[in-house]
Order: C-alpha cells, then structure tokens, then sequence
C-alpha cells in the first residue's frame, strides 16, 4: 500500500507577554532552550558548529509521545531552521515534513507570540490511529500552549 498524503493537519496557539520581542524571540527561537518549555521536546544539539538559530541551521533532537504520565514512544528527530527573520518570525522543519513556525508581533511595548504547524496526514490505519484515538492536532496544539505559557511565566520573572 502506498503512503500518499490524503489532508494537510494543521493548528496554533497564541500567547501575550508583558516581555518586549527581544526578550521573547531568543528564549523562543532557541531550539538548545525547548526542554525548558516543552515537556516532550529536548534538543541535544546543534549540528556543524552552529550555536543558535540561523538560516539552514540544523539540529537533532529527543522527541516523546505521552499520554498521561505513559510514554507511549520515544525517538530521536532531525531539524532543520527554514526561515528566520529576527524579531518577527521563525520557522523549522522536523523529519522532513513536519513545519513549525512562530511568529512575533508587537503592541504597546508587549509581544504576542503565535506558534503553529502543519505536516500531511497520510491514509491508512496509522491515520486513523493518530485522529481518533491520540486526537493528535489537540495534542499538538495543547503542547504548544503549554510551551508557550511556560516561556511567558519565565519572562515574567
């Protein structure tokens, strides 16, 4: 049976801070960082020496899917940062189909951040596995609320 993408999976999340974009953009674009906010994410490393978020910047990384306190599987994902425009919008590609993006906008000196995905759901029993029984957009989408009030809180501070 042939894997053919049959829809394109999609969701966000969006956060306010009292933090300037400064302060926001760095502690949300970098990837070194994401364990301090992500409960299922941790970056080991940036790859060919790269420190930080830049252009074509690759790294790897631990991913796990939970439910609940279970971890249901584990593995290591590559990376890679597709498009990075300081202060306003940064984005990445994980297993080559999976698309991050956080976008920044200011208002009266305080940001909001709104991070979001996308990625093609192929057909099959896998498909529907991942929809009704992980419901995994909501997942997804709680995962990244979560991440991003865990970065509010820390600005906060």
């Amino acid at each position: 049976m042939i894997d053919i993408p049959t829809e394109t999976v999609t969701g966000s999340a969006t956060t306010a801070t009292v933090a300037p974009i400064r302060a926001v953009f760095p502690a949300t674009a970098d990837m070194a960082q994401m364990g301090k906010w992500s409960s299922d994410r941790v970056v080991r490393k940036w790859s060919d020496a790269v420190s930080g978020s830049a252009d074509s910047a690759k790294f790897r990384g631990d991913v796990a899917a939970d439910s609940g306190p279970n971890t249901l599987k584990s593995w290591m994902m590559s990376s890679a940062v597709i498009g990075i425009k300081p202060n306003a919008a940064f984005e990445f590609i994980a297993a080559e189909c999976l698309t991050w993006r956080c976008e920044f906008t200011e208002r009266d000196g305080a940001a909001a951040t709104t991070k979001s995905f996308s990625y093609p759901r192929r057909s099959g029993f896998p498909k529907l596995v991942r929809r009704r029984m992980l419901d995994e957009s909501k997942g997804i989408t709680t995962g990244m609320q979560a991440a991003l009030d865990r970065i509010e809180t820390s600005l906060r501070r």
